[in-house]
């Protein structure tokens, strides 16, 4: 006996895919780690990130939610390329400074979320099937461990690197009355 499967209402979107999915996650995840930046970590809108790249994030974030084709998340793989390309001297000079927490720790969590989105756009628009492929799943973890191990690399207390209190305090020092010096050489 045959039977027919009812055909699917034309009303009825294909659901996203899982890379899909996790494209869009990250670029609401740009969202809100600029929104956090513009307020907590600049304390007003000079410069104004979140107009910027925080917006925007949400507007690559629209096609892949609303067109639903196999090559819309690449708007999100676009996106992060951009934002890379953008912020990339920004970024290493704050991944490069692990004594200034806050803004390495923010910048970590930034990059591995563009690594991840730039990834799943990629993906997405690669991938033939819905499910989330095995590499996927690796790379979201090694990336999560990667950034665990820099926030606790970070953390760790270090011996400060600058001039000694006693020492400094034994130098000779200049003062000047009305743009005079009080010695005329200082021999080192």
């Amino acid at each position: 006996m045959d039977t027919a499967l009812p055909a699917r209402p034309a009303s009825v979107r294909a659901p996203l895919s899982a890379l899909a999915r996790w494209t869009v996650a990250t670029l609401l995840a740009c969202f809100f780690l600029m929104a956090y930046m513009q307020f907590v970590l600049v304390g007003g809108f000079d410069p104004p990130v979140l107009p910027a790249f925080g917006l925007p994030a949400l507007l690559f974030a629209l096609p892949v939610v609303f067109f639903r084709r196999r090559w819309v998340p690449l708007f999100g793989a676009l996106f992060w390329a951009l934002f890379l390309a953008a912020n990339g001297l920004y970024l290493a000079h704050d991944l490069a400074h692990p004594e200034f927490r806050a803004t390495f720790m923010f910048s970590v969590v930034l990059l591995a979320t563009a690594v991840v989105g730039l990834a799943a756009g990629a993906g997405a628009a690669a991938a033939r099937t819905s499910s989330r492929p095995r590499w996927f799943g690796l790379l979201v973890v090694t990336i999560s461990g990667l950034c665990a191990g820099a926030m606790l690399v970070a953390a760790l207390p270090r011996a400060s690197a600058g001039v000694d209190p006693a020492t400094l305090a034994g130098l000779p020092a200049l003062t000047t009355a009305q743009v005079k010096f009080d010695q005329p050489e200082l021999h080192a």
